[in-house]
C-alpha cells in the first residue's frame, strides 16, 4: 500500500471517529453530574477542593460512576484527535514522496526532450492557424476579383456603362426620318446607303440591347449558384470534413445534393444540414500496450494532498494541453458528381 493510500485511509477513519465521538459521547454530555466532575478535572492532578468538597466530590463520583465512565470519555476524545494526527503525518509524507516524484518526471521529460517537442508542437499550431487565417483572406479577395469579373463580363462596371452611355447619346442624337431628308438632299447616293445602315444597326443595337438583358440574367443566376456551390466548399473546408477521418454514410450522393442546390430545389442551409446529418469521423484506435490498455504519463505533479481537494504550488511539473492538429487531406472536398 502506498503513502497516499495510507493517508487516505487515516483520514477516513479520522472522520469515522469523528462523528463516533459525538454520537457516543452525548451520553456522558447530558450527564450533569459527570460533567460537573469533568470541569473540575476530578480524578486528575489538575483537581484542587477543600476536604469537604473533595468528600462531597467523591458523593457524587459514586453515584454516576465517575472512575470508569471518565476513562471511556477521555479516550473517546483523544482518538479522533490521536488519528488526525496521524492521516496529517501521513499526509505530509505523501506530499513530499508527490514532490520527489514529480521532480523525477520533470527530469525524465526533460531527458527525452518533452520540452522541445511541446515547443515544436506549439509553433506548429501558430502556423497552421496563420495559414489559416491567410487562406480565409486570399479567398475573399478571390471572392471580390471573380465578383469584379462577373461584372466586366456583363457589362455592369462603371466604365462600361460610360462607354455605352455616350455611345448611345451619339446614336440616338438624330432620328432616322431626319437622317433620311438630310441625305435625299445630297447628291449622291451614298449618303441614303449610310442612313440606311444607321437605322438597320439601331434595329440591331435593340435586339443586342433585349439579348443583352437575358444574357445578364443568365449571367446573375450563374454567379448565385457559383457563390452557393463557393459557401458549400467553404463550410465543407472549416467543418474538415476533408480530413482522413472523414466519410459519409453509405448511399449519399453528393452531386445529386448540389444538382438540386443549382437548380434551386433546395437552399445552401438545406445542403449544409443534409452533409451534417450523413457525416462521421471515424476515431483511429489508440495503441494498445501490453495491458491491454493505451500508455499514458501518471500525473505525478498535479501537487493534491491526498483526503483534501484543494491544491499547493509545489510538485512536478505542469505541461500546457493542446488539442490535437486536424489531419487534412491536402485539398477540397471530393463528390460523387461534379460541380
Amino acid at each position: 500500500m502506498t503513502v497516499t493510500s495510507q493517508s487516505e485511509r487515516a483520514a477516513e477513519r479520522a472522520a469515522q471517529r469523528a462523528a463516533e465521538r459525538e454520537a457516543k459521547g452525548r451520553p456522558y454530555e447530558e450527564s450533569k453530574l459527570f460533567m460537573y466532575l469533568w470541569s473540575r478535572r476530578y480524578g486528575t492532578p489538575d483537581y484542587s477542593a477543600g476536604n469537604l468538597v473533595r468528600a462531597l466530590d467523591g458523593w457524587v463520583a459514586k453515584l454516576c460512576d465517575y472512575g470508569r465512565a471518565r476513562l471511556d470519555y477521555a479516550m473517546l476524545l483523544e482518538i479522533p484527535e490521536r488519528l488526525q494526527e496521524h492521516a496529517e503525518h501521513l499526509a505530509e509524507d505523501a506530499q513530499a514522496e508527490l514532490d520527489e516524484l514529480g521532480s523525477m518526471q520533470t527530469d525524465a521529460f526533460l531527458e527525452v526532450g518533452i520540452p522541445k517537442l511541446t515547443a515544436e508542437v506549439e509553433s506548429l499550431e501558430r502556423a497552421l492557424d496563420e495559414s489559416e487565417q491567410a487562406l480565409e483572406l486570399e479567398e475573399s479577395r478571390h471572392q471580390g476579383l471573380r465578383t469584379e469579373r462577373a461584372e466586366l463580363d456583363a457589362g455592369d462596371d462603371r466604365y462600361t456603362k460610360e462607354a455605352v452611355s455616350v455611345l448611345r447619346v451619339s446614336l440616338e442624337r438624330e432620328p432616322v426620318p431626319t437622317l433620311r431628308a438630310d441625305a435625299a438632299r445630297t447628291p449622291t447616293p451614298a449618303d441614303d446607303a449610310i442612313v440606311s445602315d444607321i437605322a438597320a444597326h439601331r434595329d440591331q443595337a435593340r435586339q443586342l440591347r433585349d439579348q443583352a438583358q437575358h444574357l445578364s440574367k443568365r449571367q446573375n443566376k450563374v454567379m448565385d449558384d457559383l457563390n452557393d456551390l463557393e459557401e458549400v466548399r467553404r463550410r465543407y473546408r472549416q467543418s474538415n470534413y476533408d480530413s482522413r477521418h472523414s466519410t459519409f454514410r453509405d448511399g449519399f450522393d453528393m452531386g445529386g445534393l448540389l444538382d438540386a442546390l443549382r437548380k434551386g430545389g433546395i437552399v445552401v442551409g438545406d445542403v449544409l444540414q443534409e452533409m451534417n446529418r450523413n457525416h462521421r469521423f471515424r476515431v483511429p484506435r489508440p495503441p494498445r500496450g501490453p495491458s491491454g490498455g493505451g500508455f499514458s504519463f501518471p500525473d505525478f505533479g498535479s501537487g493534491r494532498r491526498p483526503g483534501s481537494g484543494g491544491r499547493s504550488s509545489g510538485g512536478g511539473i505542469r505541461w500546457p494541453r493542446h488539442s490535437s492538429p486536424r489531419p487534412r487531406s491536402g485539398g477540397g472536398f471530393k463528390t460523387g458528381g461534379g460541380f
